[in-house]
């Protein structure tokens, strides 16, 4: 299954650095990249809608540092439906708007799977968190046992 994975975050502001991090750990894996496509969406996944649409992908993953109000590292899949309104976030958009238009872009035929992680610090210029290694390391097990 053709799968793009989108790593998003600020990788200077500690724990919002998860979706980036994510990223650069599947690159050293052996990846065909005729089936998957890893992009470092950084703050503004939006910018790469032109080559998501290019890649004519099955499946959008998307890996992202989220306040759950859970415990910090806690790892969870979120409904996409639950990504409504346009709440206030780190991000140049709101991630609804971002699945909104891949949902419209391919007619609702895209599986749309995203991957939060409860950040624990989110501050400029901190390096991440033990919990949010950890988080990095959890997701990229979980992302190889799909791809």
């Amino acid at each position: 299954m053709k799968t793009v994975v989108c790593g998003i975050g600020n990788s200077m502001k500690g724990d919002d650095g998860i979706g980036p991090a994510v990223i650069e750990k599947l690159k050293k894996e052996n990846l065909n990249p005729e089936d998957v496509m890893l992009i470092d969406c950084g703050t503004a996944p939006e910018n790469f809608l032109g080559r998501i649409t290019w890649f004519d992908p099955a499946r959008v993953i998307i890996v992202d540092a989220v306040d759950m109000g859970r415990e910090p590292g806690t790892v969870e899949t979120i409904n996409t439906g639950s990504i409504i309104g346009d709440r206030v976030s780190t991000h140049n958009l709101p991630l609804s708007m971002f699945v909104s238009y891949l949902k419209d872009m391919f007619r609702n035929s895209l599986d749309i799977v995203f991957i939060g992680a409860q950040p624990n610090q989110t501050g400029f210029g901190l390096s991440m968190s033990e919990k949010g290694r950890l988080a990095v390391d959890e997701i990229k097990g979980r992302l190889m046992g799909m791809l």
